[in-house]
């Protein structure tokens, strides 16, 4: 076997465990939507999979390490979509565009909300070390990339203070929509004529929020 065919066996290699790990994950999803926020076993991902648990095993040692494998991946879509939604701009941003670009992914997909509710509380902890940290790291890497763009999209903002303003950004995501998302007898109170104070609109909270805060910002 010449060199290049060994590049091109290892690179459709690399392809495939790739796809087979997203496999894993797509499944990983679909369970945890069916079953209402309950966290399927490692058996029923792998059979919805289609793998074998020993080949699940391979990828994630644990429920919760898949579900923090979900929940990164989850992740890269949110930043990556930040990404996106700045580069559709050429030349420099109001406050309203990065607000919007932060917000675009996270009102299209609550299941990320639901993930990262539960992310740093339950699968951190239960996942191995080693693994939880390298999530860590991946999102710190993802952190000051982001960060960087939109401090060269948004002149105003100090520099440096990117990474730190997406920070700030997820928990006021975090918190608002845990303080929004009602159980049902609340809801029902609040129909009725009671609990006005609850009557919280997401949306409209999280854009007022995040536009004062980066505008408070890049003062």
């Amino acid at each position: 076997m010449n060199n290049r065919t060994g590049v091109v066996r290892r690179a459709r290699q690399d392809w495939q465990k790739e796809q087979r790990r997203e496999d894993i994950l797509l499944a990983a999803e679909r369970l945890y939507v069916d079953m209402e926020g309950v966290i399927p076993t490692v058996a029923a991902v792998a059979s919805a999979a289609g793998v074998a648990k020993g080949t699940l095993y391979l990828y994630f040692k644990t429920k919760e390490e898949i579900f923090l494998g979900l929940l990164e991946w989850r992740f890269s879509a949110w930043f990556g979509d930040i990404e996106s939604q700045l580069d559709k701009h050429k030349g420099p941003v109001t406050v309203d565009v990065v607000v919007d670009a932060i917000s675009n992914y996270v009102f299209k997909n609550p299941l990320f909300l639901q993930l990262a509710g539960r992310g740093h509380l339950f699968l951190e902890e239960k996942s191995d070390i080693q693994f939880a940290l390298t999530f860590k790291e991946n999102q710190a890497v993802k952190l000051q990339e982001v960060g960087a763009l939109i401090e060269s999209k948004l002149p105003s903002l100090p520099a440096g203070k990117g990474w730190k303003m997406l920070m700030r950004s997820y928990a006021f995501v975090l918190g608002l929509r845990q303080l929004t998302d009602r159980p049902a007898y609340v809801q029902a109170a609040i129909d009725a004529g009671e609990l006005n104070y609850f009557t919280l609109d997401f949306h409209e909270e999280l854009t007022e929020c995040l536009t004062e805060v980066w505008q408070s910002a890049c003062k």
